[in-house]
């Protein structure tokens, strides 16, 4: 009996030591990543700092988000995300204002999250230039309204990219995907006028005048479908503008 006391004392010896082991090499790799992230994660954006894309107007090279791929895409999406985000942060996404295109009907907003994961994308797809991905998705991830926007709920698309860096660089927070919804890209495009009541009965969500999202506003963005809608006052006087 005491010789199988032994060997089980043994045996949980060396059990504890593994877990004590793995649990020190996990903690080393974390912060490692960590470092990485933070170092090499800022040299590969400041690489990028001065490149800019032939194309000048935002709306033109938002477009070219969709038609190149590669370092090409890279350097355009970089482009949008130093020029659209204050200081070049998307953690201040919400800062981003204001309606562009050629109608003047898209979200500046939300050509700068495109603009986003788009360069998370082409980083991503680069060993040494993935850390300048997680950096990126770290400077977002300040914003935990960002997070609800457009983490928790997010196009299939989005979420591989995410779990992607993630995996690859161990990103640390919660970037769980909650529900897989809409599909890119992010910016919507006009679609008309629609009611306010329509609108509260689809749960659409509020864009302001500057095409920032609110808790009420002048458009309705239907992410689901990828449209916005112009609100406009019911007959029993509740509109988007005036509620």
């Amino acid at each position: 009996m005491k010789k199988i006391l032994a060997a089980l004392l043994i045996i949980l010896s060396f059990a504890t030591f593994a877990l004590a082991a793995n649990g020190w090499d996990s903690t080393v790799m974390w912060a490692a990543n960590r470092v990485r992230i933070a170092e090499d994660g800022a040299k590969v954006l400041h690489a990028y700092a001065n490149l800019k894309a032939g194309e000048k107007e935002e709306f033109g090279l938002w477009k070219q988000l969709w038609t190149t791929k590669g370092a090409e895409r890279a350097k355009i999406a970089m482009t949008l995300v130093n020029t659209m985000f204050p200081d070049g942060n998307p953690g201040k996404w919400e800062q981003v204002k204001d309606l562009t295109g050629p109608d003047f009907r898209r979200p500046r907003q939300f050509m700068a999250i495109d603009a986003l994961f788009a360069a998370v994308q082409e980083l991503s797809a680069n060993e040494n230039t993935i850390w300048g991905a997680a950096l990126l998705l770290q400077q977002f991830g300040e914003s935990a309204y960002g997070k609800v926007m457009f983490v928790e709920e997010t196009p299939a698309e989005v979420k591989a990219i995410i779990d992607n860096v993630v995996a690859k660089t161990g990103l640390s927070g919660d970037w769980t995907v909650r529900k897989i919804r809409g599909k890119l890209p992010f910016l919507p495009k006009y679609e008309g006028k629609l009611s306010h009541s329509i609108a509260e009965s689809r749960r659409y969500i509020y864009l302001d005048n500057y095409g920032c999202i609110t808790s009420f506003g002048e458009y309705g963005w239907d992410r689901d479908k990828g449209l916005l809608y112009e609100i406009f006052e019911d007959s029993g006087g509740r509109g988007g503008k005036f509620r």
